[in-house]
């Protein structure tokens, strides 16, 4: 529930945009999703970040929706559909393999590794620069 409660603050992705520009969205939506799994993953026992941690998931995540489909439209401005049906498509396939691999390396290694090593992969992305057309 604190999830998609927080969703709706995602909404604002298109607004900031305008303002601050696609790469900046794109950044702090990576910094705020990848903070929600390093605080839970180094605080799991803190009551604070129960619901800390899901609101800033929450909120990003959407937020990164949205981004994702605003980057999509400006690559394909020929075809604004594809634009649209490409990032729902790879973050549908993301969602179905990151499940798979989250659950085998929840079982290897325990949730802690899991939510660290998480949030490590989204900083190491920052170094990424989306580019569009």
């Amino acid at each position: 529930m604190i999830i998609g409660l927080a969703g709706l603050l995602g909404g604002t992705s298109g607004a900031f945009i305008d303002k601050f520009g696609l790469m900046s969205a794109y950044r702090i939506s990576i910094l705020v999703l990848s903070t929600s799994s390093l605080i839970l993953g180094i605080y799991p026992e803190n009551n604070i970040i129960w619901y800390l941690s899901p609101v800033l998931f929450g909120s990003s995540y959407i937020f990164m929706t949205g981004v994702l489909l605003v980057w999509g439209i400006s690559v394909f401005k020929t075809n604004p559909s594809f634009g649209l049906g490409v990032p729902f498509l790879t973050l549908a396939l993301g969602q179905a393999i990151g499940a798979i691999l989250s659950g085998v390396i929840a079982d290897l290694s325990g949730y802690y590794t899991l939510f660290i090593g998480s949030s490590i992969v989204g900083y190491v992305t920052l170094v990424f620069k989306l580019k569009s057309k």
